[in-house]
């Protein structure tokens, strides 16, 4: 996706990809690299999103989990605490207890 060569290009790739029905895992692979190239906390919300809903997709969720938790603004925060499954939002809940310490 040449699109994403382009800094702050990954929610237009996403839209790009759902428009057009593409699953290709290398267009999601290339949004990955960008949301994290960007630290694009609302691109890797919607990555999340994706990840709970599709099998396979070609990338690692825990770090766009981080990046939310660490840059994220406490309204993005917490819709994607609400959306985890509820072992997910137990560790997440230890990791931030780590994290004070």
């Amino acid at each position: 996706m040449a699109i994403c060569e382009t800094p702050n290009t990954a929610l237009q790739a996403i839209h790009l990809i759902l428009r057009h029905g593409g699953q290709e895992e290398l267009s999601w692979q290339v949004v990955y690299q960008r949301v994290m190239a960007d630290k694009d906390v609302v691109g890797a919300g919607y990555l999340i999103d994706f990840a709970q809903t599709a099998e396979n997709l070609p990338f690692d969720v825990l770090p766009l989990i981080s990046l939310v938790l660490n840059k994220g603004d406490e309204t993005l925060k917490t819709g994607m605490l609400n959306k985890l499954p509820d072992n997910a939002k137990e560790i997440y809940a230890l990791w931030a207890i780590c994290l004070r310490f």
